[in-house]
């Protein structure tokens, strides 16, 4: 699969995995996406964005988040493998719809806790236009379709470093899309895919999240959360704590 090695050359320092607990029997994976502010008016050429960690509703809830400071993104050998969260569910911003299956926390939170700590994270993140739009019409090559996160072998070792697993799409009875092949450890991880293009290239895409549980079987199809909402959920949180400019 060509998309492994594209996923870890462009997204292995953006995927973070959220250990098992009470809240969360299976943990659950998110990502760092970058949010493309509007432009300023003042000519500026240089990009401004907000960067945010980016899960499900799922991963998102709960009163404690046991966050596993991944070693290939942390630059201190003796920092904590693991950092606890309280108030899990109340750090998290929502979009203006009740039923968006996803939620965005600041991750200048974990940036100004490294500061704190006198070391520094090594990030890597989803682009805007990694994020594929509405009217995109894609081709996936073959065999080219995955989700990116933690195996549950993987939980608790903060040495460890995120997986490609292969993925299917179907149709759910709902008329949503359903994400088939997915662990329940990868509720909201990104899903890739790489787009074939008119010229014979591939462009790797985020065609969007793996969605919350609506199944009791953790091996049933998990919905596919559209790449529009994460940016949607995004845009909307940004304006609430940027306000107007």
């Amino acid at each position: 699969m060509q998309i492994l090695s594209e996923a870890t050359h462009r997204l292995e320092q953006a995927i973070l995995a959220l250990e098992p607990d009470e809240g969360h029997p299976h943990g659950g994976t998110m990502f760092l996406f970058n949010h493309l502010l509007p432009p300023t008016g003042t000519g500026e050429p240089v990009d401004r964005v907000v960067t945010f960690l980016v899960t499900s509703a799922e991963a998102a809830s709960g009163g404690l988040g046991r966050l596993t400071m991944a070693r290939h993104m942390v630059d201190a050998p003796d920092a904590a493998e693991i950092l606890l969260l309280r108030d899990w569910s109340e750090q998290w911003l929502r979009p203006t719809d009740p039923n968006a299956d996803v939620a965005v926390l600041p991750f200048a939170h974990l940036d100004n806790h490294a500061a704190r700590k006198g070391w520094n994270w090594t990030t890597q993140e989803v682009t805007d236009g990694m994020l594929l739009k509405p009217a995109d019409r894609v081709a996936v090559l073959p065999g080219e379709l995955a989700v990116y996160g933690y195996e549950p072998s993987q939980l608790g070792s903060a040495a460890q470093r995120p997986s490609v697993r292969p993925v299917g799409i179907e149709s759910l009875p709902n008329g949503s899309v359903g994400v088939v092949g997915a662990p329940a450890s990868f509720t909201g991880a990104p899903v890739i895919a790489l787009a074939e293009l008119p010229d014979g290239y591939a462009r790797f895409v985020v065609a969007g999240l793996v969605g919350s549980s609506t199944h009791a079987d953790p091996a049933a199809p998990r919905p596919l959360v559209p790449a529009s909402l994460i940016r949607t959920a995004a845009a909307q949180v940004a304006d609430r704590l940027l306000g107007p400019e």
